[in-house]
């Protein structure tokens, strides 16, 4: 498989991924959201569980592990305040959300200007894809809204269409990238 190939199967894989996930905060906003918290949470407390652990395993001089007490009691304590705490991490999900749309467009925006360096046709729409995600990720990240469930909502549709808008510019350039290697 070449590059190109694996960029593709990359990108689809990606643009399916935003879709489902969309499609969950759309429907589900409150319920995966607390999810997501609950399950940081688990793995921190894990992860610092096993720090302490590997702290303990190790003779003091050995160098391994020499800073595992304090970074596994600190994982163990931000892990509990998220689990306590789910409310805050809630209301950070969609910020993260918001600067994942926005990276979609701004790789859409590179995708439209290589589409105009080929002069292809319409590359114009994906840029207009671009925009659109540009746009949704930034009023998500600004947070407009009243409630964090209305937000979330609109998150999901951002990722939908996100996700949505992934395949189709990826499905187009890879179409048009062979079209243009074979006119050469």
């Amino acid at each position: 498989m070449n590059i190109f190939q694996k960029i593709k199967s990359g990108m689809l894989i990606s643009g399916a991924v935003l879709i489902v996930a969309g499609l969950v905060l759309l429907f589900f906003p409150v319920t995966t959201t607390k999810m997501i918290a609950y399950i940081a949470a688990a793995m921190l407390l894990f992860m610092g569980i096993g720090q302490v652990i590997g702290y303990f395993r190790y003779e003091p001089g050995s160098g391994r592990y020499s800073s595992g007490l304090v970074l596994g009691i600190f994982l163990m304590i931000v892990g509990l305040l998220i689990y306590y705490k789910a409310e805050v991490v809630v209301s950070i999900i969609p910020i993260i959300l918001g600067v994942v749309i926005l990276f979609s467009g701004f790789s859409k925006l590179q995708q439209a200007v290589d589409l105009a360096r080929m002069k292809a046709r319409r590359w114009t729409t994906v840029l207009a894809t671009a925009c659109l995600n540009l746009i949704l990720g930034g009023v998500i990240i600004f947070n407009p809204f009243s409630t964090a469930m209305t937000l979330l909502r609109f998150v999901g549709i951002g990722l939908l269409y996100s996700g949505i808008s992934d395949i189709v510019s990826t499905l187009y350039i890879s179409r048009e990238t062979k079209n243009y290697r074979d006119f050469e």
